[in-house]
């Protein structure tokens, strides 16, 4: 019975009560359930930071949505809508909301690209996210900010467009 309790203390500490670890000690390396990411300085998965979402923590809330765990809704264009914060009041507030400080000083934020023609931070294009929208969504999801998932096979799914219809062969 004492070792019982002990095994459960022990899976309530580093599973359950500690941080969503889906998989880990003794089944291979640490893998956080979606929707946490492994903080090294406290040795544990922890939720999302706000407005963002997923495995790693590594997509940011797609229009309309933002806010923790992308549940708040936006009310106003996507153009005035950030992910973290919801509507701006101006068009400035958003080119600055697009600056995040990165290793080199304040570069685009993760979602957008440096568009040097504009010279201001673009959103990733359909298809794409991540920093400097250089990862291409990856299967099933696709489409703007990845939001959208493909119900069907890997082969016939676009990163942009979703599922493609098969091509008919007309024979005569």
């Amino acid at each position: 019975m004492t070792r019982f309790v002990f095994v459960f203390l022990f899976l309530c500490i580093f599973a359950i009560c500690n941080g969503q670890i889906c998989s880990g000690p003794g089944t291979g390396p640490v893998v956080c359930c979606s929707g946490y990411v492994w903080v090294d300085s406290s040795k544990s998965c922890e939720p999302c930071a706000v407005g963002f979402f997923g495995p790693q923590c590594a997509m940011s809330c797609g229009y309309p949505s933002y806010g923790k765990d992308c549940q708040s809704t936006c009310f106003c264009s996507n153009e005035m809508c950030h992910h973290v914060k919801g509507c701006f009041e101006n068009q400035h507030e958003v080119t600055i909301s697009r600056l995040c400080s990165g290793p080199s000083g304040l570069e685009c934020c993760t979602g957008y690209f440096w568009n040097s023609t504009l010279i201001t931070c673009e959103p990733c294009n359909i298809g794409f996210n991540g920093p400097n929208c250089k990862e291409q969504c990856i299967y099933p999801s696709y489409g703007k900010d990845c939001q959208l998932t493909c119900n069907c096979s890997k082969e016939s799914c676009s990163q942009v467009y979703g599922c493609h219809k098969s091509k008919v062969t007309l024979q005569f």
